[in-house]
């Protein structure tokens, strides 16, 4: 009986949930993402968009997905060299992964690739009067990145267009990071 027991609770003990750090390029377990991320690379075609003082140089503190697949973010941003807050819910698409929402015009945009424990790359169009641009991102769970996944992170970038010049490594900077709850 106390080895039926000692089996039965060793079992419990080990049926708890495990996040999987697979990397994953589709069909992406959302769930996964939730938590807290850290702003590492931000890229663009359009350069003033990510530079200081740009609509889409905002760092990353934490994402939830939703019960009906929306995805919460929160961000920080600075401007006049103080750090604010501020938060938005992307609406999900049909394609896993995938999200909309309008903020600085209408933003699409999709995980490109995650392993949920260290990284997460995403690719983002934007249309604003006609006007098109595209970013990319990488967070880390980390504020730091390892070199492999800068290298990754780059080689998508140019995938798609993106300069190697246009690439801002964002741990050489204030990322709003003393500001942080985490």
């Amino acid at each position: 009986m106390m080895l039926f027991l000692l089996c039965v609770g060793l079992t419990l003990v080990g049926a708890h949930k495990k996040v999987v750090c697979n990397i994953d390029k589709d069909n992406f377990n959302m769930p996964q993402i939730s938590g807290k991320w850290h702003s590492v690379f931000l890229s663009s075609d359009d350069k003033e968009k990510i530079v200081q003082g740009g609509s889409m140089r905002i760092f990353v503190e934490d994402m939830d997905v939703l019960q009906n697949g929306s995805l919460y973010l929160k961000y920080h941003f600075k401007e006049n060299d103080i750090c604010s807050e501020f938060s938005m819910t992307c609406d999900s698409t049909d394609k896993s992964g995938c999200f909309e929402v309008e903020y600085d015009g209408h933003n699409a945009f999709c995980i490109v690739e995650t392993n949920y424990c260290d990284y997460l790359i995403f690719h983002l169009h934007n249309e604003k009067e006609g006007e098109h641009y595209q970013t990319m991102e990488l967070y880390s769970r980390k504020p730091n990145a390892p070199k492999r996944l800068k290298k990754k992170f780059e080689k998508e970038c140019l995938k798609r267009g993106i300069p190697k010049e246009n690439i801002l490594d964002l741990t050489e900077g204030d990322r709003c990071a003393k500001d942080r709850s985490d």
